[in-house]
């Protein structure tokens, strides 16, 4: 009998956008490329994405006993802001007899707290397709699931974690994200297109908790890779993406690369940079490819005599970067 697997989006209940057409909807990439690692690997396997936040924007009540019944497995992914309800789904997913799965950022760094709660099986740390994968096969096939890599459960003996997983050394081999499995089009119509052109960030900001969730690791897509996901968005409707890399541009020569092959989709663009990864070379070709914003960062981690000496040159810096660009969208 096959194992059917639903994954279900959390809602959230303070959004940190409350305007625009549509608030916090968002395209859960997170769960679309685990469905798309899935259904490559093992076909055998159904998987289904439940979208309760654009379900909430067009109006769709959730019926939670409804909605889970037909299915084996419930997941789910977190941060901090979507584990209530991801917590309350999987407390009437387990009262309903199902297996319930969570990932995430906040369940990563709080495997032991989550699996308190008496609701969660497994807990998913870190990079999670092959993880998933790994879990999903070895429960449809009635096998052993207690020493997977990059998992967190109970036994008799109380919580166990065991060793995290190598994350995918080429990301090219991880499939484009299951958009088929949601309304894409109207996604399209309320909110941008998501890109991961890279993933993972090898910088050390204090900060910062992702450098530590993707190991100190920056990986990225090739080119070729990244403009098939555009084009199939563009198909879509979407006419902007957001590049959600850490640091668009830590590569600088792949970032020029890119945005010179992106100049004639006719789209705009949003990203992440630092100040110390920016030159007016990379502003224009950026900027002649539709990039309308760039949210920088400026982090000094120096003593207090070196930081007074070094704001004059910050804040200098920062006007030109800011004229550059106030002039290449002129």
């Amino acid at each position: 009998m096959k194992l059917k697997v639903l994954l279900a989006t959390p809602l959230v209940k303070h959004p940190v956008k409350k305007n625009g057409i549509a608030g916090e909807v968002g395209i859960p990439m997170g769960l679309l490329y685990l469905a798309s690692y899935v259904r490559e690997h093992n076909p055998a396997i159904e998987i289904n994405i439940q979208t309760n936040r654009l379900n909430q924007y067009k109006g769709i009540s959730r019926n939670i006993e409804r909605d889970f019944a037909d299915y084996d497995i419930i997941a789910t992914g977190a941060c901090t802001s979507e584990y209530p309800d991801a917590l309350r789904m999987l407390t009437k997913a387990k009262e309903m007899g199902k297996v319930t799965i969570m990932g995430g950022i906040f369940p990563t760094t709080n495997a032991e707290f989550v699996l308190g709660s008496g609701v969660v099986d497994y807990v998913v740390r870190g990079e999670g397709e092959a993880t998933f994968l790994d879990l999903l096969t070895r429960i449809s096939e009635r096998a052993e699931t207690q020493q997977i890599e990059g998992i967190s459960c109970k036994n008799e003996m109380g919580i166990i974690h065991n060793k995290d997983r190598a994350m995918i050394e080429h990301i090219d081999d991880i499939p484009l994200p299951a958009y088929d499995l949601v309304d894409m089009k109207t996604y399209a119509q309320i909110t941008t297109g998501s890109v991961y052109s890279a993933r993972g960030c090898a910088k050390s900001c204090k900060f910062c908790t992702l450098n530590e969730h993707w190991q100190y690791k920056h990986r990225e897509r090739s080119i070729e890779n990244v403009i098939a996901e555009i084009e199939l968005l563009r198909g879509y409707g979407f006419s902007r993406i957001h590049f959600k890399d850490e640091i668009l541009n830590v590569d600088r020569k792949r970032a020029i690369e890119l945005f010179a092959k992106l100049q004639d989709y006719g789209l705009q663009f949003k990203g992440k940079s630092r100040i110390d990864t920016i030159d007016e070379e990379m502003l224009q070709v950026m900027s002649n490819a539709g990039l309308d914003t760039l949210q920088v960062l400026v982090f000094v981690d120096f003593c207090h005599e070196v930081l007074c000496c070094f704001t004059d040159m910050v804040h200098l810096t920062l006007y030109r970067v800011y004229m550059d660009f106030k002039s290449f969208l002129s």
